[in-house]
């Protein structure tokens, strides 16, 4: 409905007077003058009201009280109780020997004054005796106790630390020993360190005086030398180191019977509480262990926590070294894939298969795989004998088939086919050369008897190794073959007759010339001499007809040798 219909319904047709719509007249008054009068009682009145007010209200009325002399926290108390600005307030100090420490020695605002809550005040407190002003040593020997205490009193000295201690040669009160730390007495200043041991006197008999322990072994030692009963009581303590002690009983320089028992307290380091990380969330176990090394290890598991379990129970306290120990099993997942722990099965061995489902069961991976039928070994053109052909993926538990790519349960059965070997497909007929580099890295086979190397361009066939024929030009990693002819060999040629040996082994090959044609005489050797240049009475030797020396002193009876000089 727009808004002219929304309006329209309220129509002043057939309605009484007062429905109808009113008409304004506008009315004019004539101005009139405001007294004089009215104007001045109006302006005093509103000076009365402004007077009030200020004195009600606005009139300091805190009355400043004197803080000279009293403590710093009594400002704090004055401010809170008066609901005083604190930014007004600032604290100044600076040393004084006159006032202790935390005293305030002036203030900026006179006592008495009427201040509003808004006041700035300036007081200066007292730090207290100068530590660095420099002080007088005594000689710190020759005085008591009660001297000693005197001059600390005295001049305010701030680091001096007295201990008492029993002797058999001080007299009860004197200075057994004192330590000014290193510091040269014209340097000495309030705040300077001493330490002071006063005798107590002999000790009582049958008591000793315990010290202040350190370490276990200081105690052990100390114990056995004074026959005093030792117990250690080793516990976490976060601000000791491991080793020191950080309690003992009875005190540092109290005195106990010798049959009594004195306790030391050994820190064993900074605790650490152990949470129950099987309980957390990833992200809040995960911080945890990034603070906090320990023993980590991962395996899968059905539980859906982060954490499957830890070695030391929640709650129990533990160093950093035994925390460090500390056997944390983080979960990997309900479901595994096969790649993730290195299963190869397609082409894999399958022994490596069996042994890398071994090796994964610590991970909690309870998989395993085999060939559960003699169907499930065949021959392959692809894999070799062991191979993995194909496989099936199955959860035992539920019988359900996976895809052995994706997520597997953790009780996953690998059925698997297996390869008995290569098969191949060759050409069974050839030269033997031929059949020879055929068969050659695929199967065992070996040449008949009859095959000589020079045949190895005939032509032949292969056979089983029993000679039977081979089917379909398959032949099989596994299985032995033979090559035999088809082409029958050449009638071999008959044997040559063996050839004489005619060697001889001379007794001599040098002397006289005529000693070596007596000795090749004897062989029936044929032999040359010139006489004019060789006499039978002149030292000469055997060569052969190309004037060679004779190797071995061997000649042969169907050659013919020269007789030469020889010198």
């Amino acid at each position: 409905m727009s808004e002219k219909d929304f309006l329209s319904q309220f129509s002043t047709e057939n309605k009484p007077d007062s429905f109808k719509e009113e008409e304004r007249v506008p009315v004019q008054k004539p101005n009139r003058p405001v007294p004089v009068k009215a104007i001045v009682i109006g302006a005093v009145a509103l000076a009365a009201i402004a007077a009030v007010a200020y004195f009600l209200f606005f009139r300091p009325k805190i009355v400043m009280p004197n803080f000279v002399g009293q403590k710093e926290s009594e400002v704090g108390i004055w401010v809170r109780q008066q609901q005083i600005d604190a930014q007004g307030i600032v604290m100044k100090g600076e040393y004084n020997f006159d006032y202790d420490e935390g005293i305030i020695i002036e203030q900026s605002v006179k006592d008495g004054t009427k201040v509003k809550n808004n006041v700035k005040v300036t007081f200066i407190v007292s730090k207290g005796a100068d530590p660095d002003e420099k002080v007088r040593v005594p000689d710190i020997a020759s005085m008591n106790r009660a001297e000693i205490d005197s001059w600390i009193r005295d001049n305010k000295m701030q680091k001096i630390r007295i201990t008492t201690t029993y002797s058999e040669d001080v007299p009860e009160g004197s200075v057994i020993s004192f330590d000014m730390k290193g510091t040269d007495p014209d340097e000495f200043t309030r705040g300077s360190a001493m330490n002071i041991s006063i005798s107590k006197g002999p000790q009582p008999a049958g008591t000793v005086t315990v010290p202040e322990f350190t370490s276990k072994e200081q105690a052990e030692t100390w114990a056995k030398t004074n026959k005093v009963k030792l117990e250690v009581v080793e516990a976490f303590n976060n601000e000791k180191m491991a080793g020191t002690v950080y309690d003992q009983s009875p005190k540092k320089d109290q005195t106990m019977k010798s049959t009594d028992t004195v306790t030391i307290y050994v820190s064993k380091g900074k605790g650490i509480t152990v949470p129950n990380l099987t309980t957390m969330t990833k992200v809040q176990s995960e911080e945890w262990l990034s603070k906090h090394p320990v023993n980590r290890k991962e395996r899968y598991s059905s539980v859906t926590h982060h954490i499957v379990s830890q070695s030391i129970r929640a709650g129990t306290m533990v160093s950093e070294s035994e925390l460090a120990e500390m056997e944390v099993v983080v979960n990997l997942g309900s479901t595994f894939y096969a790649d993730d722990v290195g299963i190869v099965l397609v082409g894999g061995d399958y022994q490596r298969l069996v042994d890398k489902l071994n090796d994964i069961r610590g991970l909690g991976i309870d998989a395993f795989a085999a060939n559960w039928t003699s169907g499930n070994e065949i021959y392959s053109e692809e894999f070799e004998r062991g191979r993995i052909i194909s496989a099936e993926c199955t959860g035992y538990s539920n019988n359900q088939v996976y895809a052995c790519e994706g997520p597997l349960p953790l009780d996953t059965r690998f059925d698997v086919v297996i390869s008995k070997g290569k098969v191949y497909s060759i050409s069974t007929e050839g030269t033997v050369s031929d059949l020879m580099s055929e068969l050659s890295g695929k199967a065992t086979f070996k040449l008949d008897s009859n095959i000589k190397t020079e045949y190895y361009s005939y032509y032949a066939k292969v056979v089983n190794a029993d000679g039977s024929a081979v089917t379909d030009g398959k032949i099989y990693e596994d299985k032995e073959y033979k090559i035999v002819l088809t082409q029958a060999p050449p009638e071999p040629s008959p044997e040559p007759e063996p050839t004489p040996d005619t060697s001889v082994k001379l007794s001599k090959t040098k002397g006289t010339a005529q000693e070596l044609e007596q000795e090749l005489d004897s062989h029936g050797i044929s032999y040359e001499r010139n006489p004019d240049e060789v006499a039978l009475t002149d030292s000469a030797k055997i060569v052969t007809s190309d004037d060679k020396d004779l190797e071995g002193m061997i000649a042969y009876t169907d050659q013919t040798y020269k007789i030469v000089p020889y010198k």
